[in-house]
């Protein structure tokens, strides 16, 4: 059944992947459980239904193992900060001595984002800063997020000018 949602899914068949994917989730001795309730998630954010994939990832948190659990955490985080919720999404964040290495670029992207969000740009600049200082092992969409950032930052420090050059830097 996991691997017919997934076909269904690339069939862009959305909601029927999403039932099945639902109904293995129901089944507390369904194997891949974790990686079931993640994929209905992502299944329910295409949807635009993204309460429903808080819903689906809050029910993995109480059996997920700890690498598991920082995982799901952070696609929490990004949820909630979608939503500009910003004071759940610091709430949801997962200690840094928790999170694995290959996540740990996300979290601090996350991490610099909710430091924005929440009124602290010099913070945040320093945060992407960071991130684009050391682009090893980043996604692409990461690094180039993390320039959208840090203009954003400098921005909302009031440095319109500053903000424009460090964006036309990176693109060069």
């Amino acid at each position: 059944p996991f691997w017919k949602a997934l076909a269904l899914a690339g069939q862009n068949r959305f909601s029927d992947a999403a039932g099945i994917l639902s109904a293995r989730l129901a089944d507390p001795t369904a194997p891949y459980r974790t990686e079931t309730g993640m994929t209905l998630a992502s299944l329910q954010l295409a949807l635009d239904q993204p309460e429903t994939a808080l819903a689906t990832l809050t029910a993995l948190v109480p059996d997920a193992d700890a690498a598991a659990l920082a995982g799901i955490q952070l696609n929490q985080v990004e949820i909630l900060l979608d939503l500009q919720r910003t004071a759940e999404a610091r709430k949801a964040m997962p200690p840094t001595e928790k999170i694995t290495a290959k996540d740990r670029q996300r979290a601090a992207f996350l991490d610099a984002q909710l430091l924005l969000n929440e009124g602290h740009p010099a913070q945040a600049q320093a945060g992407f800063q960071e991130l684009i200082n050391q682009p090893q092992g980043q996604a692409l969409p990461l690094h180039h997020s993390a320039a959208i950032g840090l203009a954003d930052a400098i921005q909302y420090q009031g440095k319109p000018d500053e903000a424009a050059k460090s964006l036309l830097q990176f693109l060069q």
